[in-house]
């Protein structure tokens, strides 16, 4: 080998032995891959949490209807107004209704008139079977006639009673103090009442307080009680978060792809105006809330079902957990509370060394 090839062989080499080491240093400083997870026992909360979508609607909704026919002669309300309580809404044309209660209390006139004359007879037959002129079946006619004139004046009174009655309905008042949500009529149009009452208005009684209708699963039920907080969220307003509390659940279940649901209602303050009848609310009703007790990821749970299952123990019922210090590792018997979606409550465990530290399933 000729001299001046030497340099560039030991360059060659002391290259590839620098290539070689600077994996080995990586390796050296790379964490190991089974290194298992582990935490600590700490405090913390446990709130559980049951969401659904609901429809806010008020609290009452009454539909105001016309209980006599005619032509609407007036309208004074439109969507969006706020009424009072008998306040006159609309009118229907009462002039046919004036002859009808004209032409009843005539009728009761005559029938009084009738029925005086009656009474006078029945007098005068009375006094003649006291001097013999008459016989009893002379008189027990004109009593008939005085019963059947009292009769005559006794349907006279109920036809005049129904005419002014007839006559006030021409008058529409809202029920109920509260909004007018919708309008279905305007003046001039014809309202036939011979069947069915039409619904002329839709009145809502109040609108700073709504209720919300959620359908929640069958197996959410036993966590769900009146008087349970809950918040909500609408698309108008999705940063603000609504209060709201669970009023009762319905007994009206419905099923819906094989689940059977339950309707649940929500009271919500509305002050503010900004939530309307209709809108769409994504609801969450806080079940469990537990505050500043201890605490263990709900992982460390999976872990030991997973260690039990791998090593062939048995599913008994008896709840444990897994503590490793340094590589030993040993079961840790405790009593499980309540749990969420990521850490569950313990009541009650064996004495835990400073050093230890619980066991958790790696995340895939």
């Amino acid at each position: 080998m000729r001299a001046s090839q030497t340099p560039w062989i030991l360059a060659a080499l002391a290259l590839l032995a620098g290539v070689v080491a600077i994996p080995t240093l990586l390796d050296a400083r790379a964490p190991s891959a089974t290194t298992p997870r582990t935490t600590a026992i700490g405090r913390g909360d446990i709130e559980r949490r049951l969401s659904a979508t609901g429809v806010a609607r008020p609290t009452s909704i009454v539909h105001v209807g016309a209980l006599v026919s005619g032509i609407v002669a007036t309208t004074t309300v439109q969507a969006g107004d706020h009424v009072e309580a008998g306040q006159v809404v609309a009118t229907i044309e009462d002039s046919a209704f004036r002859l009808q209660l004209a032409r009843a209390e005539a009728t009761l006139r005559a029938a009084g008139l009738r029925s005086d004359e009656a009474r006078r007879g029945l007098r005068r037959q009375q006094a003649l079977l006291e001097r013999g002129f008459v016989s009893e079946a002379a008189l027990d006619t004109a009593r008939a006639q005085w019963q059947l004139a009292s009769e005559d004046v006794a349907a006279a009174q109920a036809d005049v009673a129904t005419a002014r009655l007839n006559l006030a309905h021409c008058r529409i008042a809202s029920p109920i103090s509260g909004t007018v949500l919708s309008r279905e009529i305007a003046a001039g149009q014809s309202v036939a009442s011979a069947f069915q009452v039409p619904d002329l208005f839709t009145i809502v009684s109040r609108l700073d307080r709504l209720e919300v209708v959620a359908m929640f699963a069958e197996s959410d039920l036993a966590g769900i009680s009146a008087g349970a907080a809950a918040t909500l969220t609408v698309p108008a307003w999705p940063e603000r978060v609504f209060a709201a509390t669970v009023t009762r659940v319905l007994d009206t279940p419905e099923s819906r792809q094989g689940i059977v649901m339950f309707p649940v209602l929500l009271s919500i303050a509305n002050h503010d105006g900004l939530l309307r009848p209709g809108m769409t609310a994504y609801v969450e009703i806080r079940t469990v809330t537990r505050r500043n007790v201890l605490t263990v990821p709900n992982q460390a749970l999976a872990y030991a079902r997973g260690r039990d299952r791998a090593n062939g123990v048995p599913a008994d019922g008896n709840r444990h957990l897994y503590a490793m210090r340094g590589t030993d590792i040993r079961p840790l018997a405790v009593r499980l509370g309540e749990s969420d979606d990521a850490n569950t409550e313990i009541t009650a465990l064996d004495a835990l060394d400073a050093h230890e530290r619980i066991l958790l399933k790696d995340t895939p």
